[in-house]
């Protein structure tokens, strides 16, 4: 099993698109043979370090973490966020979370993306009282089960709202702009619990997809602008794979040099 939502290749792939280069154009920058490229791209071999450094330097990746990502990678630390908090990995493999305060049981469903039968016995399983559903972007593996859910909790939806905060129970969340994946991307932070929900906007050791050009810069200010600003403990929640840290994630993440 993979130990990340990306391998290397998905990073080398992603950073491509956001540059706008093709595989003869990283090639001709690089100075290494179109099949060399090919072979970054789709992992289909042992990667060369020197490969990988050279595209690196071209894509404004970090050279020394991306070859460790690849060659010598360091395991996802195993961090928790003290309960009720529960990470669900859905059908379409995209995560779902459940946060609640831990004096008053109120809390917050993150992203409910499908199985909203699962959900709603995780929920109950934690004796958490939704006050509000989170949803980080407008992708149907993070809200198609949003209905259903709502169904059995109509309580409010906070959505892209930048700038917003709220209570719940003696928690406080606050909504904060990560356009780049989507629009609409937000990230939802809860500073006295020590952990932010992240979306696709930041995977473990990875970014979400962009269309390239403006999104893919603005993606990676407002990532390090709103996530990897907050204290290094602070436990980040992806909307794919597993959880990280800011710490690690600034530490770690090739997209971050």
């Amino acid at each position: 099993m993979a130990m990340f939502e990306d391998e290397y290749y998905d990073i080398v792939r992603k950073a491509m698109v956001g540059a706008g280069l093709h595989a003869a154009d990283l090639a001709a920058c690089a100075g290494f043979s179109v099949p060399d490229v090919q072979i970054l791209e789709a992992g289909a071999a042992a990667p060369n370090e020197a490969h990988l450094r050279a595209a690196a330097a071209v894509l404004g990746l970090s050279a020394d973490k991306l070859a460790d990502l690849a060659l010598r990678p360091e395991p996802p630390r195993a961090v928790t966020v003290p309960p009720p908090f529960e990470r669900l990995a859905l059908e379409r493999a995209a995560n779902c979370y459940i946060l609640g305060d831990p004096e008053t049981r109120q809390g917050v469903i993150v992203d409910p993306g499908d199985e909203p039968d699962r959900i709603v016995a995780a929920v109950e399983s934690a004796g958490v009282a939704p006050a509000f559903i989170l949803v980080t972007h407008g992708h149907g593996d993070h809200d198609g089960a949003l209905a259903e859910v709502l169904r059995r909790w109509p309580v409010p939806v906070v959505r892209a709202e930048p700038g917003r905060e709220f209570a719940v129970g003696g928690m406080r969340g606050r909504v904060r702009e990560v356009p780049g994946h989507t629009e609409d991307s937000v990230v939802f932070i809860f500073d006295a619990r020590r952990v932010a929900f992240t979306g696709d906007a930041l995977f473990a050791r990875s970014l979400g997809g962009t269309r390239g050009g403006a999104a893919y810069r603005s993606l990676l200010d407002r990532v390090a602008a709103e996530i990897l600003s907050l204290p290094p403990d602070t436990v980040l929640a992806p909307g794919h794979g597993p959880l990280t840290t800011a710490g690690d994630e600034r530490r770690l993440n090739p997209f971050f040099p």
